[in-house]
């Protein structure tokens, strides 16, 4: 009975479909596209629609100037100069003018099932309004 069980359970497994890889770079700069008036939003890059003031607050980073797209990196201070990126955390780092290096303004894209589930703003309020 277990061997039969265990067998079962094999070819369930074996048939199950693969993860699929998911882009958090590319997610980003279609998001970064979309920002600049380039493109428009990608519903398929959101777990839920964007509303229309969403769509506007996020076009406002849009006169700033895109320094990189990354993982957010997490840090392990007790290991010598190690870090790891995490996958589900896309940051989208601006210059704006008038904003201090050391406090910049940026995005973060938190990813869930390959999906933007929600972005969190740093540092908006030093945006220059103009």
């Amino acid at each position: 009975m277990m061997v039969l069980l265990s067998a079962i359970l094999a070819g369930l497994a074996a048939q199950a479909p693969e993860p699929v890889a998911v882009d958090g770079i590319a997610i980003g700069k279609r998001m970064v596209a979309a920002i600049k008036g380039k493109s428009d939003f990608q519903e398929a890059d959101f777990s839920k629609p964007l509303q229309e003031l969403e769509k506007e607050t996020l076009r406002s980073f849009g006169k700033c100037r895109l320094e990189r797209i990354t993982y957010r990196t997490e840090s392990f201070p007790k290991l010598l100069a190690s870090s790891v990126a995490d996958p589900d955390v896309v940051r989208v780092s601006y210059a704006c003018k008038g904003v201090p290096r050391d406090t910049p303004v940026s995005l973060s894209l938190h990813l869930k099932s390959g999906r933007i589930a929600s972005v969190e703003m740093h540092n908006a309020d030093l945006m220059r309004v103009d």
